[in-house]
């Protein structure tokens, strides 16, 4: 009789162990990623950087920066994607994106300079699995 409740304890603490230790996963749900960075109103003739950069597991569905024609959109970038603008007294600097991260991150960015002033501004959407 102790034999049969000693097996059965036995198998008792083996089986909570087993269940203890087998957690399931957390599924991490996508967020959505719609951005932008701050414009800005070029007081002086500037050179514009823009980088768009990201990570993990992400989708980006388009991109968008101002040049000096106007905003320019990028559907479907490939990441990373930098571009050098010359923009005049004036332009709009501003850079966006839409997407979403799974696990990951998104980055906009942008530089503006010349040899007398430099601005940047910089957005990030990410998400890490708990």
């Amino acid at each position: 009789m102790k034999t049969n409740s000693l097996v059965v304890l036995i198998v008792t603490l083996a089986i909570g162990l087993v269940a203890a230790s087998c957690r399931e996963e957390t599924d991490v749900p996508v967020i959505p990623c719609i951005m932008k960075t701050d414009t800005l109103i070029a007081p002086q003739n500037l050179t514009v950087e823009y980088l768009l950069k990201a990570d993990g597991d992400y989708g980006i569905a388009v991109f968008y920066y101002f040049g000096s024609d106007g905003m320019v959109a990028i559907s479907n970038p490939v990441t990373p994607y930098y571009v050098s603008v010359d923009l005049p007294v004036g332009a709009t600097i501003h850079a966006g994106s839409e997407g979403s991260v799974r696990e990951g991150s998104i980055e906009i960015s942008y530089k503006a300079y010349n040899s007398e002033i430099n601005y940047e501004r910089i957005t990030v959407c990410s998400q890490v699995k708990p």
